[in-house]
């Protein structure tokens, strides 16, 4: 079973494991559980982001300047979609888009890229878009197209919502609690005699780093393309 799996990789029994793995977290979810309310906002986001449409369009990544004017002027001069394709096979940086001619997984509104979608939702099929500064890459896109939506009304999936969003937001505040609890705690060593404060954690700096440009994992098959 998975509770034994979990015990035998650990080295530990059921009873340590409840102790100290299962009863902290019901005690963390019953200490922040009031604290949690799903916002019509939510909801709407939640809801564009998962069925809304998406912008289907070509990109190439680059991490030089210089770089990136030069072939943002090249595919100004030929803008045709199979030009565009060959100037990423040809230079993008970003291996799906380097290997499949500048086709990327359609683009989703709220995935945590707000530069890149707010671009990309405001290009017209055929059109280039300016070179987009996203940390140290520069980005250019090509649109296709949109999706259509494959739910088109928010209530058919609300409840759904709800669950996963608060679901969401329930553990961000667990880890928030926990965080703050880890820092204000007084940790006293009878044994050794010692006392001492407790510190936040520090999370690693990479673990919260979305990608640049979506991949097939972090999109749902909610949509299909129009033209």
């Amino acid at each position: 079973t998975w509770l034994k799996a979990v015990t035998e990789a650990d080295g530990a029994t059921v009873e340590l494991y409840v102790r100290d793995a299962v009863w902290p977290t019901v005690a963390l979810k019953k200490l922040v559980g009031d604290r949690i309310e799903v916002t019509q906002e939510d909801l709407t986001k939640g809801f564009q982001a998962n069925y809304g449409e998406r912008v289907e369009v070509m990109a190439i990544v680059l991490d030089n300047q210089r770089q990136a004017n030069k072939v943002w002027e090249m595919a100004r001069a030929n803008p045709t979609e199979d030009y565009f394709g060959r100037l990423a096979e040809q230079y993008s940086i970003e291996p799906v888009s380097q290997a499949n001619q500048g086709r990327i997984p359609p683009i989703r509104q709220h995935g945590g890229q707000p530069l890149i979608e707010n671009e990309a939702f405001r290009l017209k099929p055929g059109e280039l878009s300016g070179i987009i500064a996203v940390e140290d890459k520069y980005i250019m896109m090509r649109c296709l197209g949109r999706t259509t939506p494959e739910v088109a009304k928010l209530d058919d999936v609300k409840d759904e919502l709800l669950r996963d969003i608060h679901e969401k937001k329930l553990r961000i505040e667990m880890a928030s609690e926990f965080d703050r609890l880890k820092e204000s705690a007084q940790i006293d060593n009878f044994i050794a005699g010692t006392s001492q404060s407790g510190k936040a954690i520090s999370r690693p700096s990479g673990a919260a780093q979305r990608p640049l440009i979506p991949t097939a994992t972090s999109v749902r098959p909610v949509a299909t393309p129009v033209r």
